[in-house]
């Protein structure tokens, strides 16, 4: 059963057709509403909104995004399991409960993955 479903997968991965659908290695598909554009240097540019209308309703794109962990499933409530470079406005912008701890913790993630010795939270 479970070798039918890998050699599924693997035939599914492999078609040119579906192949951009599936995720690969390391990533994970997503609903995402909204992209902040920053620049080079990491200033603010603008926001994107990258919601799609469906019968009336708007709903986040589907989006292929980086998969560092189990948050990316569920996040805990610690506040402390952010992901990389995509995640939802607690811990992007530090807005509502625990709005500090949450951006502190995306930026720690990023400056991780990043490294720059630059990294500054000012959650207001």
């Amino acid at each position: 059963m479970i070798l039918q479903a890998l050699a599924s997968y693997h035939q599914r991965s492999s078609d040119k057709k579906t192949s951009d659908k599936l995720a690969q290695l390391g990533w994970i598909s997503k609903l995402i509403d909204f992209a902040i554009v920053i620049d080079r240097t990491g200033r603010f540019v603008t926001v994107d909104d990258l919601r799609e209308t469906k019968d009336g309703k708007h709903a986040g794109k589907l989006t292929f995004v980086p998969n560092i962990g189990k948050q990316a499933q569920k996040h805990t409530n610690s506040g402390k399991d952010a992901n990389l470079l995509w995640d939802d406005v607690r811990f992007i912008l530090g807005r509502k409960a625990k709005g500090k701890t949450t951006m502190e913790a995306f930026c720690r993630t990023v400056e991780e993955f990043f490294p720059t010795g630059q990294t500054q939270v000012d959650a207001g």
